[in-house]
């Protein structure tokens, strides 16, 4: 039996345009906010009544990573070709 087979062009590939608003990063969990926070706790000595500061700081440590990483993300796919 034989086969044909017809040539195709194939297009370069193309850099995917990301939108202008940076994407939200993924949410850290609460269990791992509570982790921070407790370690945060730890930090200072285990003394009380800075709860809500130490849950907030873990709220921000942990989310930073994903915003610098969208970010990083966006502007490589803004550097022009060379």
């Amino acid at each position: 039996m034989e086969s044909t087979f017809e040539e195709v062009a194939i297009a370069p590939p193309r850099r995917r345009r990301l939108p202008a608003e940076p994407v939200a990063p993924a949410t850290p969990t609460p269990e791992a906010i509570a982790a921070r926070a407790y370690e945060l706790f730890l930090e200072r000595g285990g003394a009380h009544g800075a709860d809500v500061d130490d849950w907030l700081r873990a709220e921000r440590e942990l989310a930073a990573p994903g915003i610098e990483a969208a970010a990083l993300t966006r502007e490589f796919h803004e550097r022009p070709l060379s």
